[in-house]
């Protein structure tokens, strides 16, 4: 079935001509062009929308802007759908902005965002409904004087129940790490160990996904040393230390992560030679041994790269120069250390390098890029995290010096979609293939453009794609597709002379909603708007006419709507070919079988032959 987007109306007719002794069913046909809702309520001038996110339950969008005052930045909220927008980060001292920093809880019913609002440039943590029906609550302790809360490092624990934030807090200019119950319950709590005076600072966090534990990365005990801890998120009992002993020189690398069932820490360092980067493994509660998960480097002037860890947290996917000196390949091993690390990529040429691009959410695939044939060119590969085959080339063969930059893998695991300039050098495009390698490459973006695509994004049910013409910095469109490939269609409504699209688009969780930044109804303003795309027509059927009462009935039959998709009317067709809406008292709907069957009862004079429509529009 054909699908229509946003250059198309998400309304489908079913066209019936009545007769007293002849029906006819003629078409299911989109007409006329639909517009974008306009979110954002006129701005101030020189006012702007500057971001924007969907809560996680898709109920609303938050936005910040200097809708009020010019250079005033603030937080507003208002329903995906269109309505009144509300601001939502409180009154600000003067001079005083929202940072552009800012997370919804789990439930999408709070939003913690960092501002100066009580006193000009002293950023603290605040916590606000993100329907705007209470004021805003500080999180954070009181701050020494010259004291911030790190306006990018803060995390909303994965139940919900916490926030734990970086900030000088006690010392101006020592960071260090606090938690706080999301609801300000009690006071915030420091998770580090005490730091060494003047050097010592916590440098980053992750959280572990039962929200019980936090791993941090600070310098805590040895002086100019980054080590990695790990401490209960309620600040019972006391810091633990992950490392083992470190060379002279040696840190913990900044790149580390917690495995997603939360048991255990995979993180760098050159531990045993300055500047060789090693891959370690460890319990998070510091219980059992240190794990090398690599086997013995090449060099001693080779290291670890990147990693992955599997979804089932089994595995470890790296990166090393393991086999070959300042020859990077992809290796595999389980994540407890036991067992062999496996070579997935292939044979790669002395100096060449494997780059991890993504894994698929199933864990069973990887996909790297790599010049795997020595022609000069990086291209990407799918490979079983398993080794249970051998690397498959997803992007097909291209003449001259065109490479793949990058891309995902969609949600459901089937396919890479990624960015590539293979049709013409320079002119960056999507493209899309299934991940194991079969079927045919086909190309998303449109064929008519002389623009790269900038930017793209993939639904959640991995159905639709949505890609940027031009930069995310100063986009001339975007667009929609399958994909599976088709012809792309545009999302945006048409824009003005020096118009422009700003940012990433960002789907909705139900997959056919788009948010947008534009100068779309004025080139010097940046507004928020949003979009239904993707709608499939319902399938609609006539299926029987009865005569009663005067009038008549209407029997229609479809496979994919219910109520709560939308609505129904009936509309004439005048003399002149106008289409004239029928007087809703003039006919009802009753749903016989419930999302498969419904019925229009017409009680208006039945002409001798009349043309109607039976028009359905997605809600």
């Amino acid at each position: 079935m054909k699908k229509y987007g946003a250059d198309f109306s998400l309304r489908w007719r079913l066209r019936l001509v009545l007769g007293s002794l002849w029906i006819g069913l003629l078409a299911v046909l989109p007409l006329s062009l639909p517009a974008a809702t306009k979110l954002s309520p006129p701005m101030v001038s020189g006012g702007n929308v500057t971001l924007h996110r969907i809560s996680p339950d898709g109920s609303r969008a938050v936005y910040r802007a200097d809708q009020d005052t010019d250079e005033v930045f603030e937080f507003y909220s208002v329903p995906l759908g269109g309505g009144s927008s509300v601001k939502i980060s409180g009154a600000m001292v003067s001079g005083g902005d929202v940072h552009s920093a800012f997370a919804f809880t789990p439930d999408g019913t709070r939003v913690v965002f960092v501002a100066d609002r009580e006193a000009d440039d002293v950023l603290e943590l605040y916590i606000v409904p993100t329907d705007g029906s209470a004021p805003p609550t500080k999180l954070n302790g009181k701050l020494v004087s010259g004291g911030d809360v790190d306006p990018f490092d803060f995390e909303i624990t994965p139940d919900g129940s916490l926030v734990v934030y970086l900030a000088d807090q006690e010392v101006d200019g020592q960071v260090e790490l606090y938690s706080r119950p999301i609801d300000g319950g009690r006071v915030s709590v420091k998770l580090n160990g005490p730091l060494l005076v003047g050097d010592g600072e916590v440098k980053s966090f992750k959280i572990s996904s039962d929200s019980n534990r936090v791993a941090y990365r600070a310098i805590q005990d040895l002086e100019f040393t980054d080590e990695l801890y790990s401490r209960l998120i309620d600040g019972s009992g006391s810091a633990t230390k992950l490392n083992g002993p470190l060379v002279r020189g040696g840190d913990v690398d900044f790149f580390f992560d917690i495995s997603p069932d939360g048991n255990r820490v995979v993180f760098r360092a050159d531990a045993l030679i300055d500047q060789k980067l090693e891959l370690f493994s460890r319990p998070i509660d510091g219980s059992g041994s240190l794990k090398t998960i690599n086997a013995p480097l090449a060099s001693d002037d080779s290291k670890v790269g990147g990693f992955r860890i599997t979804p089932d947290s089994s595995r470890i996917v790296y990166t090393a120069e393991q086999d070959k000196p300042n020859t990077s390949e992809l290796y595999v091993r389980p994540i407890d250390g036991n067992g062999n690390s496996m070579r997935l990529s292939g044979p790669l040429d002395s100096g060449e390098a494997v780059f991890i691009d993504d894994m698929s959410p199933d864990g069973t695939v990887v996909v790297y890029l790599a010049d795997q044939d020595g022609n000069g060119r990086q291209e990407a590969y799918s490979v079983p995290i398993d080794g249970s085959a051998s690397p498959v080339k997803l992007n097909e063969p291209a003449e001259g010096d065109e490479s793949v930059i990058g891309g995902q893998i969609t949600p459901d695991s089937a396919r890479y979609i990624f960015f590539a300039d293979l049709d013409t050098p320079g002119l960056v495009q999507v493209y899309s293939k299934p991940i194991d390698g079969s079927g045919a490459q086909v190309k998303l973006s449109r064929a008519e453009t002389s623009e790269s695509t900038g930017a793209f994004g993939v639904s959640d049910d991995s159905r639709l794609v949505v890609l940027l013409d031009g930069n995310i910095f100063a986009g001339t469109g975007l667009f929609w597709n399958e994909t599976s490939g088709g012809t792309p269609a545009p999302v945006n409504d048409p824009l003005p002379e020096d118009g422009e699209i700003f940012g990433l688009p960002e789907f909705a969780p139900d997959s056919r909603t788009v948010l947008y930044r534009a100068s779309q109804d004025d080139p010097e303003t940046i507004e928020l708007y949003s979009v239904k795309i993707g709608g499939a027509a319902p399938d609609l059927r006539l299926v029987e006419v009865g005569f009663r009462d005067g009038g008549f009935d209407l029997d229609v039959e479809t496979e994919n709507f219910s109520p709560s998709d939308g609505s129904f009317r009936v509309l004439v067709v005048a003399a002149d070919g106008n289409l004239e809406p029928l007087d809703p008292l003039l006919y009802s709907m009753e749903e016989l079988i419930p999302e498969s069957r419904f019925r229009f009862h017409l009680t208006a004079p039945l002409p001798p032959t009349q043309l109607y429509l039976v028009e359905f529009n997605p809600s």
